[in-house]
């Protein structure tokens, strides 16, 4: 049985889901077509309290569902269930004005009846429709049938990228990377449109039966612009396994709050597990607040270090040390390396700076002593006696701005040494 809240499986004989507690009631999972009717990207999601397992209110009575056949006005005819969700039942339908199919987002009645839920809801449509890009699920429009109140939104013939890890495990290196693009791509054109998604998951991004992905379910979004959304202040919205640390603290989080959630998804794309697995939801929370994400490799050895890296910065508890857009995570995916966080290279830099500015000293306060000292004898420096070799250097900070030192520092200290009257200076042939 998958849960109607988080999209976890579970056994058929439990009452409640393991990962989030959600009442499992009614939540058998329907077929119909090619899509699950339970815990698809066509779900509709609203709002969560703390600890809950995802971004829908608490189970409330059953929908009454529509049955095939039934019009809404004289445009839409039903057709079939494709997913239940918090905020009300999607259905496969047909537009028989423009002769094409659709899906519909039906608003439950008891949400629909309420005029500030209604209107937050229609900004959220609002902010969603900004997004163009062509691997975001296109909405049409919102609309009312007598006291139905729904949302009609491209319908994508195939299944969810959660569907497609569960049937077919890790996917191949180069299937992976056509979808992260795709993916990555409409999120970069959700940010520059300033709308963070928030609940970025496997679930929510459909999958056509071309392979290109989309991404849906704005339902919890933002705009940064406004700040506002259509969730209570203090609420954690997302779903536990791919929320940023930042929302599991209640906070309001940014652009970079979706790269975690990508990063997530990234690795569960090319392990076929998720990085933070525990028997409930609350451990799950706390270890993605207070330990680091186990790298890819740790899961699949086989998998290119590069690209373990790449997961591993998306992956940062600190929103500092995460990429700081999808594009450029992308760029790194393309030239298959792992650039370092700002803050992360500076400080390498500046230590890097700082060690050999200590050499330098070093060498100079060395070579003012040695050359001032007067023979015991004759009152002149002693005759060369100890002699000096400098071993190879190498750039360990990773900034390709400091590769000048492997060559550079050498040659500026022993140019410095060979005026040393007591030392003799060994060249390169003899390290």
């Amino acid at each position: 049985m998958t849960c109607p809240q988080c999209g976890r499986p579970n056994p058929d004989d439990h009452g409640e889901c393991a990962a989030c507690g959600a009442s499992l009631a009614g939540g058998r999972t329907l077929t119909s077509g090619p899509f699950q009717a339970t815990a698809t990207g066509y779900a509709a999601t609203g709002t969560a309290g703390a600890g809950s397992g995802t971004a829908t209110p608490p189970a409330t009575a059953p929908l009454s569902r529509l049955a095939p056949g039934t019009l809404l006005g004289t445009r839409y005819e039903i057709l079939s269930v494709l997913g239940e969700g918090g905020m009300g039942t999607v259905y496969r339908a047909q537009d028989r004005e423009l002769g094409r199919l659709v899906a519909l987002k039906v608003i439950r009645p008891e949400l629909a009846s309420r005029p500030e839920i209604l209107e937050r809801f229609k900004r959220e449509i609002l902010l969603a429709s900004q997004v163009t890009h062509r691997h975001v699920l296109r909405i049409h429009d919102f609309g009312e049938a007598g006291d139905v109140k729904f949302i009609s939104m491209h319908f994508i013939e195939g299944s969810n990228l959660k569907a497609l890890l569960e049937r077919e495990g890790p996917l191949p290196l180069e299937r992976g990377f056509a979808l992260a693009r795709q993916i990555g791509e409409a999120l970069q054109a959700a940010h520059d449109a300033g709308i963070v998604h928030r609940d970025l998951k496997p679930q929510n991004i459909l999958i056509d039966r071309d392979g290109n992905a989309y991404i849906a379910d704005f339902g919890i979004s933002r705009s940064l612009a406004e700040g506002g959304t259509m969730t209570e202040t203090g609420a954690i919205l997302g779903t536990v396994d791919y929320m940023s640390p930042e929302q599991a603290r209640g906070e309001t989080p940014d652009h970079r709050g979706d790269l975690f959630c990508f990063g997530v998804i990234l690795y569960e794309m090319f392990t076929g597990t998720l990085p933070f697995r525990a028997s409930n939801a609350l451990s799950v929370m706390m270890k993605r607040l207070h330990e680091d994400a186990p790298t890819l490799r740790l899961a699949r050895p086989e998998l290119p270090p590069w690209l373990s890296a790449v997961v591993a910065r998306a992956l940062q508890r600190d929103p500092l040390d995460r990429y700081q857009s999808a594009g450029d995570l992308l760029l790194d995916l393309e030239r298959q390396r792992a650039s370092r966080s700002w803050r992360r290279g500076a400080l390498r830099t500046a230590v890097a700076s700082l060690a050999m500015a200590a050499v330098l000293a070093g060498a100079g306060y060395y070579l003012f002593t040695r050359t001032l000292a007067p023979d015991a004898a004759g009152g002149r420096p002693p005759a060369p006696a100890q002699a000096i070799a400098f071993l190879p250097f190498e750039n360990g900070t990773g900034t390709p701005a400091l590769d000048w030192t492997r060559t550079g520092f050498p040659a500026l200290v022993s140019n410095s040494l060979r005026e040393a009257p007591d030392l003799r200076l060994l060249g390169g042939d003899r390290t």
